[in-house]
């Protein structure tokens, strides 16, 4: 299994993460989203579904949503949900 070590003092479990590659001050970084993750930002972002829906879909609760959508700010260096869905949009991960 491969583990990250995250900012909140937490480890995420990164077997079978999508990688991503994002331009950051004239460079490439990466960035992982476990399958989970996958699935929170398809019907976050690209479903526009609330956070209570996500949580009912997903079967978990909405804190562990509002989790989920501190990963993918965190991750993509964003703090609010259009810069987010731009960047999600930018990358290809979500289509219009």
């Amino acid at each position: 299994m491969s583990w990250e070590d995250t900012t909140y003092g937490r480890e995420r479990n990164l077997t079978g993460a999508t990688i991503y590659k994002i331009p950051l001050g004239g460079t490439e970084v990466d960035i992982y989203f476990t399958p989970r993750e996958m699935e929170f930002i398809r019907l976050r972002y690209q479903e526009e579904l609330s956070v209570k829906t996500v949580a009912d879909k997903m079967h978990i609760a909405e804190r562990t949503v509002k989790g989920y959508q501190r990963v993918v700010y965190t991750q993509l260096g964003r703090r609010s949900p259009i810069g987010t869905t731009k960047m999600l949009i930018k990358l290809g991960i979500v289509k219009i």
